[in-house]
């Protein structure tokens, strides 16, 4: 199950993400954020875009959300991407469901364009891309 992002989902959020800081350093970031940092993160994000989580038996198992991609004003109908699935999940097609709701919430606000960067070599992230 697709659906946005609730205040309950920070914790199990968070723990998804922390991994890509700590084991596989692919988020660009060099400390896990505090619970309150990253709920503050998910705030501002949701005011304009798109947070979603995926629930397999009742568990969070991935989240995708866009974000602005630049801020000149020709880029108004860009946004950049990021997506981040539980190590148990990865390969198992959470990501293209992820990402097939994303893109389709992203068309009806009226985005044309969708970047995503990452780090390479990283070959689950570049199967998925």
């Amino acid at each position: 199950m697709i659906r946005l992002i609730e205040p309950e989902d920070v914790q199990r959020v968070l723990g998804i993400y922390t991994p890509y800081i700590t084991k596989y350093n692919t988020s660009f970031e060099y400390e896990v954020p505090t619970l309150e940092e990253f709920q503050q993160r998910i705030a501002n994000i949701t005011e304009q875009y798109p947070w979603l989580v995926c629930k397999k038996d009742g568990v969070i198992v991935g989240y995708a959300y866009a974000g602005q991609h630049r801020a000149r004003t020709a880029y108004q109908w860009s946004v950049e991407s990021a997506i981040y699935i539980a190590e148990d999940f990865c390969g198992k097609g959470v990501g293209r469901l992820l990402y097939t709701k994303l893109f389709e919430l992203l068309k009806q606000q009226g985005y044309m364009n969708v970047f995503a960067g990452m780090t390479a070599p990283n070959e689950r992230s570049e199967r998925l891309h």
